[in-house]
């Protein structure tokens, strides 16, 4: 049953979104005999869009203006998608340092923390569906989406024959209300690092480890991770 407590705003839900963003997106890592980095942002979203399931380790840096402190996180992330790339789940496990579960969809948000469950239906707020619709679309790998809403550059380190860099930046509100740049850098074929820029000058950033990108979820585990049932075919669903 969800609880009463308030709606998340966009702002509480970058630092829970972001990071399965950057596993889904470091999740590409190919065989070390293959360590040439994308070319274009074509070939970055390409990588993107090949990954069907994956499971990883991450941490996570919350710096905030008026802490001398960062605060830290760490957990497990997984992701699952159909095999055409569409309908993708996101689910995010913190288990320190306050045990909590997000279970992201484009349709819905499921919070599980020490106060309960809250279901939060996308279709009843414009605001929070965009901004979670726009990072889905990032790990999608959906360039053309993005370019409605985000001036997208990629860029390549003239000096590191390795590292490249995308970044985001939000056209127009409400999105340039909620953050001012989002960066993926990575190296080769793999996101290193997210960073994540706030309008208050506030920044997220999220590293991934130990990640499976070929990972298959039994009928088990997508009932217990993502909440999925099978139907009468065998394939999940809610």
């Amino acid at each position: 049953m969800a609880s009463s407590h308030d709606c998340p705003s966009p702002k509480r839900l970058i630092p829970l979104l972001i990071a399965c963003a950057a596993a889904a997106a470091q999740a590409q890592e190919v065989a070390p005999a293959q360590p040439t980095r994308p070319k274009d942002v074509a070939a970055l979203f390409a990588q993107f869009r090949a990954m069907r399931g994956m499971s990883a380790s991450y941490t996570e840096e919350k710096h905030l203006s008026l802490l001398a402190v960062p605060l830290t996180s760490s957990g497990k992330l997984h992701y699952m998608t159909d095999q055409d790339g569409k309908n993708g789940r996101l689910v995010r496990v913190v288990e320190k340092p306050d045990p909590s579960k997000l279970t992201v969809t484009e349709r819905e948000l499921r919070v599980t923390d020490k106060r309960g469950t809250q279901v939060i239906d996308l279709r009843q707020s414009d605001r929070v569906r965009l901004f979670v619709t726009s990072l889905m679309q990032v790990f999608r790998g959906d360039g053309e989406s993005l370019g409605h809403h985000y001036d997208v550059r990629y860029s390549l380190d003239e000096a590191e024959p390795r590292a490249w860099r995308l970044d985001l930046s939000p056209k127009k509100a409400p999105l340039d209300k909620i953050l001012t740049k989002l960066t993926l850098l990575g190296e080769g074929p793999a996101v290193t690092r997210i960073v994540l820029q706030e309008p208050s000058g506030d920044r997220t950033v999220t590293k991934v480890v130990k990640v499976n990108p070929k990972r298959a979820f039994s009928t088990a585990e997508r009932r217990e991770i993502f909440g999925l049932r099978p139907d009468k075919q065998g394939g999940p669903r809610k």
